[in-house]
């Protein structure tokens, strides 16, 4: 694709206005340096997302990682992807699934799946479990006006909700106390990469002003390299079928996976109210997840557009001397663009490309709709008592989802006011569904002593599709302020609803089969365990996890139900009829080291390894146990942060190690051999990345950043299809050399 300037003269333009006309800010406004704080001092970040209440990172009833804005700047974090795949105990495929299934899979401590994770901004629920997983590209959820980062392992349904099973991240904005605050940057990269955006921090009087406006485009990464993936599709399963071979030059002109994103977020601060609202659209291509040869015809790939906006209104009020009600409104809607398409040829070896051929329905491209209006309003009261020990914290939400999963085939763009069915097995239509839940919650904590505390609390739902639902939680924290000795014993519940979005897939392919409804899926229930200890030092700590957790009822996609073997005009052939199942039991236990160690005022290390094991018994695989399906056992992530030239150099080096991961033992497709149940692996790697950023004065900054910077090929899972035949390899590849770089610039 040709470079297109003109989308971005938006940010050009004020570029250079601002720089000639604005006042400059104060350099004194800017954060401190990583270097100036110890090891000890960074340890104890406050926090609020993981109790509802302001406490440091040590003392809060989870597990906690912090990153603060300090790492975003000096790590060239640009999006939330940058910051997901450096975090502890987590894998994070990008672009091993197909758009619709949230584009990538990441599993936080062997936990798999993007709807079981919450993504907040201020507390305002960004992802929409119930319509979509939550999407995640390199080019989503900026972070040029986040402060801080709380990520909080495990489960906090007690909280939030029965859906909150492996990780909840909180992005917390940005303030100031200056008058007016321009930043602007502009990014160029590999693959015709570009990104700009342009951010304004603003106190008027008590009114405090947050914008942002991000774009970002690429002609896509290319895989043309990844020869399995990209040019070879398999004529059957097993080792001894054949392929059709399509060589990289006779498809070039057929490749085209172009992406792009826009997100402009806005944030009011007066008081004790604050009120922000935020849009994000972004459009990707249908050609990655399983096999680019699917999704082609008319010389061209599909489009895949997404839309997402929300509002929240947040109001503190004081009661008394430390009783508080806050009150809040949250509305978040999701929509997928009715011309978003994937484009089909009619039939094998994908060599008929047009729209006036007799078609596989009525054309050779297919549509689908999909949206989820989610409102929630929520009241909590916190207080104090006891000698200002037991702090407490009281909630009642009601949520209501108005949403349509998504959709079977269409052969048209298909229209939000029509074409609903009442009955959930037409597999030609889809269901318009409406839903509610009242959420009722307690937590206290209660200081024993200087060292010990003790939280305990729980939530209770009642959901008008999948009934009631209690999910406690239980936390002893010890934690000496004179040693820095710190230790918490967790104990969590969650149960993740069977979002409408699986449980109502419908799925059809004239004369081969189709994927139809299941309503009598039950929740999958998650408990979890964890015992995580540490100690910090001046300039040391280390930190260790050992978790264990039980999964029943196991949500699993693209399961057989039933095979017929048929006749027609055309002759014999077999019909498969699938659905989405409860299957069986997952048992998870890991352990995960982290150490962080600053050598001298220029120079800091950090590392964590972790070691993950288990295994899941289903009806997918005759009963039988299996391990792990696409985690790593082993994953070691190391890096090294250095200061140079009067700390105006930043430089940053950063190692990750991946160990074996497994398929599905049902998982035969090429290029694994027929494996009469034995799972296949996917081999180890090794990814090196490099960047860093130089102050050029207070006004201007020059970064660059590289990953994987060896070029090295590795395998990545298949997400959503593991058993299926749709599927036609068995992984897809990792993502190449990825190039950039840029400059910012405050005034």
């Amino acid at each position: 694709m040709k470079s297109n300037i003109v989308s971005f003269l938006p940010f050009i333009i004020p570029l250079s206005v601002f720089f000639s006309t604005i006042t400059y800010a104060d350099e004194s406004n800017t954060q401190d340096d990583i270097f100036s704080f110890s090891v000890e001092d960074l340890l104890e970040y406050e926090i609020n997302t993981a109790s509802l209440r302001t406490q440091s990172a040590v003392q809060a009833p989870a597990k906690v990682t912090v990153i603060n804005s300090t790492l975003i700047k000096d790590r060239n974090y640009r999006y939330l992807s940058d910051v997901l795949k450096d975090l502890p105990s987590v894998r994070l495929s990008l672009y091993s699934a197909s758009p619709d299934s949230g584009s990538s899979e990441m599993i936080v401590r062997g936990i798999r799946g993007n709807n079981k994770i919450v993504l907040m901004w201020n507390g305002q629920r960004l992802n929409h479990p119930d319509s979509q997983p939550l999407h995640i590209t390199p080019y989503l959820y900026p972070l040029n006006d986040v402060e801080q980062i709380e990520v909080i392992y495990g489960s906090a349904s007690a909280l939030y909700g029965s859906d909150t099973v492996s990780m909840t991240i909180n992005m917390i904005s940005t303030q100031t106390n200056e008058s007016a605050i321009w930043q602007a940057g502009i990014d160029y990269g590999r693959y015709n990469e570009k990104k700009a955006y342009i951010q304004y921090l603003g106190k008027l009087g008590k009114l405090k002003t947050s914008f942002l406006l991000d774009k970002y485009q690429t002609d896509g990464i290319d895989f043309s390299n990844f020869e399995q993936f990209y040019s070879r599709y398999p004529d059957g399963p097993g080792i001894n079928a054949g392929f059709t071979f399509f060589p990289k030059d006779e498809r070039s002109h057929l490749y085209h996976p172009t992406e792009e994103s826009t997100t402009a977020k806005l944030r009011f601060e007066l008081g004790n109210w604050s009120m922000q609202t935020y849009y994000q659209r972004f459009k990707t291509h249908t050609q990655l997840g399983w096999s680019p040869l699917t999704y082609e015809a008319n010389n061209k790939a599909g489009n895949y557009i997404f839309k997402q906006l929300g509002f929240f209104l947040n109001h503190k009020y004081e009661f008394s001397d430390g009783v508080f009600l806050e009150s809040l409104v949250d509305h978040t809607r999701n929509q997928l663009d009715p011309n978003s398409h994937w484009s089909r040829p009619n039939m094998a070896p994908f060599r008929i490309y047009s729209d006036n051929l007799e078609p596989r329905g009525v054309g050779t491209r297919t549509y689908k709709l999909n949206f989820g209006n989610r409102t929630k309003i929520e009241e909590r009261v916190s207080w104090s008592a006891i000698n200002n020990k037991l702090h407490s914290v009281l909630g009642i939400s009601l949520t209501t989802n108005d949403l349509l999963p998504k959709s079977a085939n269409l052969d048209t763009p298909g229209s939000y006011n029509n074409s609903f069915s009442t009955e959930i097995d037409d597999v030609q239509k889809f269901h318009n569904l409406s839903e509610n839940n009242m959420g009722f919650f307690y937590q206290g904590q209660y200081e024993f002593s200087d060292t010990l505390s003790f939280t305990l609390g729980g939530r209770f739902d009642e959901h008008n599709r999948y009934g009631s639902t209690f999910n406690p939680r239980f936390v002893t924290n010890y934690y000496d302020e004179n040693t820095n000795w710190f230790a918490k014993g967790i104990i969590s519940t969650s149960y993740l609803a069977p979002a409408p979005f699986f449980t109502f897939n419908t799925f059809i392919i004239p004369r081969d089969s189709q994927q139809v409804p299941n309503p009598n899926l039950k929740p999958e229930e998650t408990t979890n365990y964890e015992f995580n200890f540490g100690k910090s030092f001046k300039n040391y700590s280390f930190e260790t996890s050992f978790f264990h957790t039980k999964i029943n009822n196991l949500i699993m996609q693209g399961q057989v139900k039933s095979i017929e073997h048929l006749t027609d005009e055309l002759g014999d052939y077999i019909f498969v009829t699938q659905h989405t199942i409860n299957s069986g039991e997952t048992i998870i236990d890991g352990i995960n080291l982290e150490v962080k160690n600053k050598f001298n005022d220029a120079l800091s290390f950090y590392a964590s390894i972790s070691y993950i094991d288990g295994e899941t018994t289903d009806t997918t695989n005759n009963g039988s146990t299996y391990d792990l399906i696409h985690n790593p056992k082993v994953q070691a992530k190391l890096g090294l942060d250095s200061k140079w030239l009067n700390d105006d150099l930043t430089l940053y080096v950063k190692i990750q190690y991946t160990g074996k991961a497994k398929f599905h033992p049902n998982n035969y497709r090429f290029p694994a051999t027929d494996n009469n149940g034995k799972q296949f692996e996917m081999n180890k790697f090794w990814l090196l990345n490099l960047g860093g950023n130089y102050k050029v004065n207070k006004h201007l900054k020059i970064h660059f950043n590289v990953d994987n910077l060896l070029d090295k090929k590795y395998d990545q899972p298949i997400v959503g299809q593991e058993t299926s035949s749709w599927t036609r390899v068995a992984s897809t590849p990792g993502v190449p050399r990825q190039i950039y770089l840029g400059f910012d610039v405050t005034f």
